[in-house]
């Protein structure tokens, strides 16, 4: 799907990736306000493909990406960065701070 400032692909089941969030959120309370962090419980996880550092029209790649074929693809997240994240000159960025390794 195209976004606007990028393209995403959608997650299922959501309930892994929602589960995932809230305990990221609640370990980051204890070395940040919670007020200053962003989004909400509304948000539905996502993977970004791609982002877009201009204005343009989003039709065609809409249309190109309607044409590739709803197949299942299954991730596996064996680790968790902690990053931070700033757009100073019109791109994404980010450095590491942390990380930690999940799994059985």
């Amino acid at each position: 799907m195209v976004a606007e400032e990028g393209v995403v692909l959608t997650l299922s089941p959501l309930d892994s990736a929602r589960e995932l969030r809230t305990i990221v959120r609640i370990v980051l309370t204890e070395v940040r306000d919670p007020r200053k962090l962003d989004g909400g419980e509304e948000f539905d996880p996502h993977l970004t493909v791609a982002y877009s550092n201009s204005a343009g029209q989003a039709d065609e790649t809409a249309r190109r990406l309607n044409l590739l074929p709803k197949l299942p693809f299954p991730i596996i997240f064996d680790q968790l960065k902690l990053v931070s994240l700033g757009r100073d000159r019109r791109m994404y960025e980010w450095d590491e701070i942390g990380e930690v390794k999940l799994g059985a």
